[in-house]
């Protein structure tokens, strides 16, 4: 029955059979390179620990960096409580300096205020008592002469009308801040 088949027909079964061994080549070849994009996109066991341990690595330094930088914060800030009292007690005994100074200052313009009332009277009896203060004058200035103190009050008065500030009067007289600073407060005072 195969002889009796036409050689027409049997070319065209050769060309099928090429065609089918195309086809089986063809799908096997898809196949293999299908299999091949899916093995090169898959993660091998070892490089899969790898990444496990370089995330664990990252995991271990941030936690580290956040301890350190959790003792830096508990340092700065004990540092920084400790800097808090010292500054508490430095204005607790500033305002204790101002008082007493206040004090002196009231007690020198008693004395004044007596001395002015004094000089018109000589027997002496209104004199102000004598006070171991060491800013109450031991003896009154004469009434004409002006005191080196009053000429210097006088020109950090002047300096600070011109609009002049502490430190830059300071600088400009050759006397200390905190001398200008006291004259400046006694004036407002």
């Amino acid at each position: 029955m195969i002889a009796a088949v036409s050689p027409e027909l049997q070319n065209i079964g050769w060309a099928l059979a090429a065609i089918g061994v195309t086809l089986v080549t063809l799908s096997m070849v898809m196949g293999i390179r299908k299999k091949r994009r899916k093995m090169s996109g898959r993660v091998t066991a070892r490089e899969n620990l790898e990444r496990y341990k370089a995330k664990a690595e990252v995991r271990d330094d941030l936690e580290r960096v956040m301890v350190e930088v959790e003792e830096m914060a508990r340092r700065v800030s004990a540092q920084l409580d400790a800097k808090t009292v010292a500054i508490e007690k430095l204005l607790r005994d500033a305002e204790a300096k101002v008082e007493q100074l206040n004090a002196t200052l009231e007690r020198f313009e008693r004395a004044a205020a007596a001395t002015t009332i004094g000089e018109g009277k000589d027997d002496g009896a209104d004199d102000p008592p004598a006070t171991d203060d060491p800013v109450a004058p031991a003896t009154p200035a004469p009434p004409g002469a002006a005191s080196p103190q009053d000429e210097l009050s006088r020109r950090v008065y002047a300096l600070a009308d011109e609009g002049h500030a502490a430190p830059a009067i300071a600088k400009q007289l050759d006397e200390h801040i905190g001398k200008v600073e006291l004259i400046l407060a006694l004036r407002s005072a």
